[in-house]
């Protein structure tokens, strides 16, 4: 069972993850027990991963098989583009997800990535912001459970939309009826 807390922390089975929120221009989580001091089991307590720019990590979820996901974002060239890693209990990075692991998906200008959800179904949702013609607008995408996008999502997996102003999404949650 987890839980995620207003800071942006998750309690999993007597376990704290905590987002580390900038740390050394990559993205990362430390693990801690519940009483907050650091897990050793768990790559030594801290693990950090580069995509190769200055990248930012939001949101951290866990999988049902425990594997945890931290998403945000990552400056490649001279735009941000939504990144999605993937981690094994131990603290590794899951190769069968994506890239070694990771992931960037480009919306085709600036896109941040705000928050990580997983379906029932293990398909993973990480929304967020994207540029558009003329401001913000509300970006989403959806990866299968091994890291491509799901093309049956959109038409290539991701989806903008545009209410007319600044739009930025903040949280993405899945309703019981899987919406």
């Amino acid at each position: 069972m987890s839980q995620t807390t207003a800071s942006r922390q998750l309690i999993i089975n007597d376990s704290l993850v905590k987002n580390r929120h900038g740390l050394a221009s990559d993205v990362g989580a430390d693990i801690l027990t519940a009483n907050t001091a650091p897990t050793f089991l768990f790559g030594g307590g801290k693990v950090a991963t580069d995509f190769g720019g200055n990248d930012d990590g939001n949101s951290v979820t866990v999988q049902a098989d425990g594997k945890i996901l931290l998403g945000g974002w990552s400056n490649i060239g001279s735009s941000y583009d939504f990144a999605l890693v993937r981690y094994n209990t131990d603290g590794s990075l899951d190769t069968s997800f994506g890239s070694n692991g990771k992931v960037t998906t480009d919306f085709g200008d600036d896109e941040r990535g705000h928050s990580v959800a997983v379906q029932a179904d293990g398909k993973i949702l990480l929304g967020g912001s994207g540029s558009g013609s003329s401001n913000n607008d509300f970006a989403l995408v959806r990866y299968n459970t091994d890291g491509s996008l799901d093309k049956s999502f959109g038409g290539d997996g991701k989806v903008t939309t545009d209410l007319g102003g600044y739009e930025e999404g903040n949280s993405v949650t899945v309703q019981a009826d899987g919406k």
